[in-house]
């Protein structure tokens, strides 16, 4: 005597089409989410360019105008504004032992 079980075979096939297809819909899915993520960081490294060329820009303006402020000509001519002249022989302070240099340095 012959069974005939004609489901059998078609069932096994049915779940491995099943299974073959959640694994490349999860791959799929995984492709995109990479895609997504890259995409973000580029965005994002572009915008993070951006601003480093500011704020370059505004360094070489602040660097401009800290040396325009100090260009010896400059500071001559607020110099002489305010009255005051060039000494030409200045005296320093001078300590003549170490005893007067720690009771100047201790002095409140």
């Amino acid at each position: 005597m012959t069974i005939i079980q004609p489901g059998n075979k078609k069932g096994i096939i049915t779940l491995t089409i099943i299974f073959l297809s959640v694994i490349l819909c999860l791959l799929i899915g995984g492709d995109v989410f990479i895609y997504n993520s890259i995409v973000d960081l580029n965005h994002n490294i572009n915008v993070a360019t951006g601003e480093i060329n500011k704020t370059e820009v505004e360094n070489a303006e602040l660097k401009n105008k800290l040396y325009s402020l100090l260009d010896p000509k400059a500071l001559e001519s607020l110099a002489q504004s305010h009255g005051l002249e060039k000494d030409k022989g200045p005296r320093y302070f001078q300590l003549t032992s170490d005893k007067e240099l720690w009771a100047f340095v201790s002095r409140p």
